[in-house]
């Protein structure tokens, strides 16, 4: 019996022959796929397309379909769904987001959690990761073997979903956690649990709130991922409608805050994406944020900038020139 593999159908057009061509990507891998039917294998599947909910072909584009490939003939057997109007889930992702989904049917994604289209054609793919078990600590810390060298597990999808998707999604599920004031680690009461492998119990390493919040920095000034911050499974699923309908407005997206942490980025939803995130290191504001990167120049100049250096912007003085340096690198220092 041939594997099943699940393809997303970008566009599809009838030649002057009647022959029809079909560009597609298999998920499971990213690979570009050009499918063509001639007349005679259309009659033969044309059939299939209505059993499984496709009445037109003209209709196919966007859809995500289940086929088998028998004798190089790609025979479509079920519609996974719609990247146009719904959200495709990945086959790890939890039964209760995927209720919150409509129940909508998971497919194995390369990269990301979740993926869709909008409707001003842009690729979404979404990153689930939990904060208060551990789960986003150990992927933004832990190595793992790769053919370019040692690189953290969540780096190694960042850099997949940059290859793909016009849009990357970090979003975080926060649950409960505590910044200890004195030394500034991450308190996280389910960062013990069982190892599945050993069956012992594992204990994170104490990470520093600053470091998580470098980290985050540099999936964003690296490879474009946007923190999007959510409470827990609860709300996962109303978070994802809702980055859907904020990304298919007109007055669209990439110039729009995708971060929701501090008052200041509340503030700064009107602003480029750089800004955003200078805000989300804290202790300054939108208005501050986009002088210093007209000063510096890019992100990572902003961050690797001293007391003195951010002094000489207009606004900025001691006070606020310390707070943003310490808030970077008081943990590399102690």
């Amino acid at each position: 019996m041939p594997e099943p593999i699940d393809l997303w159908i970008q566009s599809s057009i009838i030649d002057d022959t009647g022959a029809l061509h079909i560009d597609a990507t298999r998920l499971s891998t990213f690979q570009q796929l050009q499918i063509k039917y001639s007349v005679d294998e259309r009659s033969h599947i044309s059939p299939l397309w209505s059993g499984i909910g496709v009445h037109y072909v003209e209709h196919l584009p966007g859809k995500v379909i289940e086929f088998t490939s028998e004798k190089h003939l790609y025979i479509p057997t079920r519609l996974i769904g719609d990247t146009y109007t719904g959200i495709i889930p990945d086959v790890h992702e939890p039964d209760q987001v995927i209720e919150g989904l409509n129940g909508v049917v998971r497919t194995a994604l390369y990269a990301g959690d979740y993926f869709w289209v909008t409707k001003h054609g842009k690729k979404v793919l979404v990153e689930r990761k939990r904060l208060e078990n551990g789960e986003l600590l150990g992927t933004l810390y832990s190595p793992r073997q790769h053919k370019k060298g040692l690189e953290a597990a969540l780096t190694a999808q960042a850099r997949k979903m940059s290859e793909f998707a016009d849009h990357r999604i970090l979003l975080i599920e926060m649950g409960y956690y505590r910044v200890d004031a004195w030394s500034g680690n991450i308190d996280l009461p389910l960062s013990k649990r069982i190892d599945k492998k050993t069956g012992e119990r594992t204990t994170l390493w104490p990470y520093k709130w600053a470091d998580v919040q470098k980290a985050l920095l540099s999936l964003y000034d690296r490879w474009g991922i946007y923190p999007w911050l959510t409470y827990n499974k609860d709300h996962t699923s109303d978070d994802l409608w809702a980055l859907r309908g904020y990304l298919d407005k007109a007055t669209h997206s990439s110039q729009r805050s995708l971060v929701e942490h501090e008052p200041s980025i509340a503030q700064a939803i009107n602003y480029d994406p750089s800004v955003q995130m200078l805000c989300f290191v804290g202790g300054i504001g939108p208005t501050i944020a986009t002088r210093a990167l007209a000063h510096f120049g890019s992100v990572k100049a902003d961050v690797n900038g001293t007391a003195a250096d951010w002094m000489q912007i207009d606004g900025v003085g001691k006070k606020i020139a310390n707070k943003f340096v310490d808030a970077v690198s008081r943990s590399t220092k102690q």
